[in-house]
């Protein structure tokens, strides 16, 4: 003979299933933090100890000066880390425009850029977005390469549904080859 379970019963089987579950992930996430703290403070005292070999390089200068009175530049953090390594986004882009050999929109740009990026890149892709859609508006401000835009309508307003395109400037072709 079978019983049925009461509502109520089933009702706080269910409650402690989900509050154990909750508490076993807080705990995975516990470690993960820990791990990541002990990984944060070797790498902070690595810096410190980067940092007073270069205080006392500074005592072997013969202009002497006090080091301490230099102030900190905090780098970027917007992602956690770099797309790519400094300056390598550029070359990349100007690279893939040469290989293009015309015009080239942005999202084409953006699945090209994602392909010269490291396996599993852990980036949030409208965060990649935004950096290659910087970088282009970068690179056009410098004039090496030229920008249209596909849907501007009578009244010179963009009508947000179309792409904006890119390529290599005509006069820079051969100067962009050296970035």
């Amino acid at each position: 003979m079978t019983w049925r379970t009461p509502p109520s019963l089933k009702w706080l089987i269910t409650k402690r299933s989900r509050l154990s579950g909750a508490l076993l992930k807080l705990d995975d996430e516990r470690t993960k933090l820990r791990d990541k703290i002990r990984s944060l403070d070797r790498r902070a005292s690595a810096l410190q100890e980067q940092l007073a070999a270069l205080d006392q390089t500074f005592g072997l200068h013969e202009i002497s000066m006090e080091p301490t009175i230099i102030r900190p530049v905090r780098p970027h953090t917007h992602t956690g880390r770099s797309l790519l390594p400094h300056g390598q986004l550029s070359r990349v882009m100007c690279h893939e425009l040469r290989l293009a050999g015309g015009w080239l929109s942005t999202t084409g740009m953006l699945a090209r850029v994602l392909d010269h990026l490291p396996e599993g890149h852990p980036f949030d892709p409208e965060i990649v977005r935004l950096c290659i859609r910087k970088r282009l508006w970068a690179l056009s401000r410098k004039e090496l390469i030229e920008r249209r835009n596909a849907g501007i309508s009578a009244a010179g307003m963009h009508d947000g549904s179309t792409e904006t395109y890119w390529r290599l400037a005509a006069v820079t072709a051969h100067d962009a080859s050296s970035i």
